[in-house]
């Protein structure tokens, strides 16, 4: 009988000990902790637990003065996501590169589909989190205002003195004009060497914040925008191939999640 019982605790003792390595989770601590990197400014906010947005625009203030319309939040935790994005936009440019049709076997899109994937490649891109950095406007808003966790880069600048050019334009780094106040459009696309396959009947603008609005390259337009400071100009590609047809828009996305 003592024997027995002998051999029912020490069953008892290894199901617990089983149990409790069945349940840890090594990486726990890194989960419930927050590192936010300021590259620009060399520094890194440490939190020993989340971390709402709100409390690190808090923090940032105190070691910077910034442009907070173009504040960039990107997710270092889902890094691959804009590594694989970037990637796949230019597979989609080099393969546009070398398409050819049954009637030509000359590729219109061959110089302006390189040049673009070179200016892809020279630019640094994050997995962003579109949101407003003013402390007071999200802690008004629960939905803009998420908890954090895990490390995040935070790149805070001046206000910027430009605008930036990307797509179809004849250039194989993307190209920065000064701002021009209360500038349309049209003020900048005339001094840009567009390319021959440049569709300039609808022009992206991707103002600081993310935000996606259409314009177009006329003297007629009905609803101008004016670009912010930082704003990012995409020229797109006129009458691509069926097969290329979300092309534009993909870049597009691929643009809302530069590294300022």
């Amino acid at each position: 009988m003592r024997f027995l019982s002998s051999l029912f605790i020490i069953f008892s003792l290894s199901v617990s000990a089983y149990g409790v390595a069945a349940t840890y989770d090594p990486t726990s601590e890194v989960k419930n902790t927050l590192t936010v990197t300021l590259p620009k400014q060399d520094l890194e906010l440490n939190y020993s637990q989340p971390i709402r947005l709100s409390q690190v625009a808090v923090d940032a203030n105190t070691h910077a003065d910034f442009y907070n319309l173009g504040v960039v939040l990107g997710d270092k935790n889902k890094q691959k996501n804009s590594e694989d994005r970037r990637n796949e936009v230019i597979n989609s440019l080099s393969s546009l590169s070398r398409e050819t049709s049954l009637f030509s076997s000359k590729n219109k899109y061959a110089k302006s589909a390189t040049q673009l994937s070179l200016q892809l490649e020279k630019t640094s891109f994050v997995t962003r989190i579109f949101a407003p950095f003013d402390a007071d406007l999200l802690r008004i808003n629960d939905k803009a205002n998420p908890l954090l966790s895990g490390n995040y880069q935070l790149f805070l600048g001046p206000r910027p003195i430009g605008v930036s050019f990307f797509g179809a334009i004849n250039s194989e780094k993307s190209l920065e004009l000064p701002l021009i106040e209360h500038a349309i459009i049209d003020d900048y696309l005339e001094n840009l060497p567009l390319s021959s396959v440049a569709d300039t009947s609808i022009i992206y603008v991707i103002q600081p914040n993310g935000e996606v609005q259409h314009t177009e390259f006329s003297v007629w337009q009905n609803k101008p925008v004016y670009l912010a400071p930082g704003a990012i100009v995409f020229v797109p590609f006129a009458d691509l191939p069926a097969d290329y047809s979300s092309l534009n828009d993909s870049i597009v996305q691929l643009l809302r999640n530069k590294a300022f």
